[in-house]
């Protein structure tokens, strides 16, 4: 099977991270950026931002579930503190790896397991499909060269096929997951993924997230987003689109206001001053 492709678009396999994540087309999580500040976006566009050692665990788990992707390098030792293994983790990087220590590698493989195992969220990763797709088009409002990679992508049938993104978290749980939308912007990656996907190739797609706890006993969850949430994540993207085209015909990426604002106090100041001097 293949995925339908209209002109002037493309649906690409095997397309490595390091090569996808160079591409000039503009992305969700640039979008993301873009709309936290325009000026610190464009300070980081073209830089290498400095890697955190909490996100190699969740590539390590997506490469486990998926069986593509990054490429994981086990290091033997303990742990970081000494400059042997902070030169190997530096080097793993280097060469395009993920660092991981062999003592966190049995909770990676738990962790996939859970996913494939877990009732719901295991077939869906068994659709006929692929890992690691990516689309690439280009937005017909703003004109804006816009891609998007999705983890895992069903060729198109009825009923529906369900795309799906595989998160890691502290916190599976509904309360949990919903605070991580608005911090790390899920409902934009949710909207412009299943529209890039639409100007693309003319179909729709559902899209699901799959999550899965960092600790035992690696508990899992698969959520939908309720379509309060789809309007949000629309507002944001067609908000992102503007900027980005905006911003780059200008040239003027703004950070902060440059006029003297009146700052008040939040309400949590007030409530504690309240408590304590009231």
């Amino acid at each position: 099977m293949r995925y339908p492709v209209r002109p002037g678009s493309s649906v690409a396999l095997g397309i490595p991270d390091e090569a996808y994540h160079r591409m000039p087309e503009y992305s969700s999580s640039q979008a993301k950026a873009l709309l936290e500040s325009p000026a610190r976006f464009n300070y980081w566009r073209g830089k290498v931002r400095p890697p955190k050692d909490e996100y190699d665990w969740g590539h390590a788990v997506h490469a486990e579930v998926l069986g593509i992707g990054a490429r994981v390098k086990v290091l033997e030792f303990k742990d970081y503190r000494t400059k042997a293994a902070q030169d190997a983790r530096d080097e793993a990087r280097a060469n395009g790896e993920v660092p991981m220590l062999s003592k966190q590698m049995p909770g990676v493989r738990a962790a996939a397991q859970a996913v494939r195992e877990h009732e719901t969220a295991g077939p869906l990763f068994k659709q006929p499909g692929n890992p690691e797709v990516s689309v690439i088009t280009t937005d017909p409002i703003t004109g804006l060269p816009i891609r998007a990679r999705f983890d895992y992508l069903p060729y198109p049938r009825k009923p529906r096929a369900i795309a799906v993104d595989l998160k890691t978290s502290k916190d599976a749980s509904p309360e949990g997951f919903a605070k991580a939308i608005f911090e790390y912007g899920y409902d934009v990656q949710h909207e412009w993924y299943r529209d890039t996907y639409r100007i693309a190739t003319g179909e729709e797609v559902e899209f699901v997230f799959v999550v899965v706890e960092s600790t035992a006993p690696y508990l899992v969850a698969v959520y939908r987003l309720t379509e309060q949430y789809i309007e949000m994540g629309q507002a944001k993207v067609r908000e992102a689109r503007r900027q980005f085209v905006e911003c780059e015909r200008s040239g003027v990426w703004p950070g902060y206001s440059t006029s003297i604002k009146p700052l008040e106090p939040p309400t949590w100041a007030i409530y504690q001053h309240e408590e304590q001097y009231g």
